[in-house]
């Protein structure tokens, strides 16, 4: 009885209840896997680079800190009450303090967009007539930029070629062509004059793909001394129309005269010197249609 006893006793010892195992293997499991859940992945971790990032929401995962700054609103009526507002630890742009801010107690304006690449090229707008309004649940519950007619955007920077552009947009009017990026040279990105089309401009021409009106498109273009491509969600299309030298400022919004873009605005960025191959434009646009929960001309 004595040894049978020993046995069962060094058999508990060498093989633990499967309880106990189970318990084991779950803490290793938390280790290999931090704890489960997808990390944050923006723009900037598919094609990484840019010379100027803007928008609500983060450029990449380094910049979702919960201390980086996304913008500085202010009130509509004075353009004087005004907060700073940063993007989230998981990615998003804090539209909780945006929306209980003395800056929106009634209506506010972006005053700036500040430029989460790193690289100094913050956009700012000069009054209150000429910025965006905030709208916190314009895309579903995400916020957006709501641009009419004169808002502008603008920043110093001469860019060179190639020069690569990512726009996440919709317009809401057409009046002539609506420039969502561009510089005061001829590139840009944005709208054709006519309805349903994205264009892409170049020194020698406009390029233009099918984009439905009053719906969000993911849009990226390359204009080089080769050519200008443009992606339109899951559509693409390139010609010989070729970048001369762009010019001394960056756009949001109007560049000059009717060259002006009446919807809403997600995110903006631009490559200097960087051609953005089909790959690169295909990573970006699954990254964007995820995030803002969209399909545009269809998935990426």
């Amino acid at each position: 009885m004595k040894r049978l006893s020993a046995l069962i006793v060094a058999a508990a010892l060498c093989f633990p209840s499967f309880g106990a195992m189970a318990w084991w293997q779950s803490i290793q499991q938390v280790a290999v896997s931090g704890g489960g859940g997808g990390a944050y992945s923006g723009v900037g971790d598919k094609f990484p680079g840019a010379g100027g990032a803007y928008g609500l929401r983060a450029y990449n995962a380094a910049y979702a800190t919960g201390s980086n700054s996304a913008a500085i609103i202010c009130d509509t009526a004075t353009f004087a009450t005004c907060s700073t507002i940063n993007i989230l630890a998981n990615g998003d742009f804090d539209k909780a303090t945006a929306a209980a801010s003395a800056a929106c107690a009634t209506a506010c304006v972006v005053k700036s967009l500040t430029d989460q690449s790193g690289s100094g090229h913050t956009m700012t707008c000069a009054a209150a007539a000429s910025c965006a309004t905030l709208v916190f649940n314009c895309n579903g519950t995400k916020p957006c930029l709501r641009f009419a007619g004169a808002a502008q955007y603008s920043t110093t920077f001469t860019e060179s070629a190639p020069v690569s552009y990512s726009i996440v947009a919709k317009r809401t009017s057409v009046v002539d062509y609506a420039l969502v990026i561009s510089t005061s040279g001829n590139p840009f990105l944005g709208f054709n004059n006519t309805s349903g089309f994205a264009a892409a401009g170049s020194d020698t021409g406009i390029l233009t793909l099918t984009a439905a009106e009053n719906v969000f498109h993911s849009v990226q273009s390359t204009q080089a001394g080769s050519g200008t491509n443009v992606f339109v969600d899951n559509t693409t299309t390139s010609n010989s129309n070729t970048q001369g030298a762009p010019g001394a400022t960056v756009f949001l919004g109007a560049r000059s005269g009717a060259f002006s873009f009446t919807g809403d605005f997600e995110e903006a960025y631009f490559w200097s010197g960087s051609a953005m191959a089909g790959t690169d434009a295909t990573n970006v646009c699954r990254n964007q249609q995820t995030y803002w929960g969209f399909t545009g001309a269809g998935a990426c």
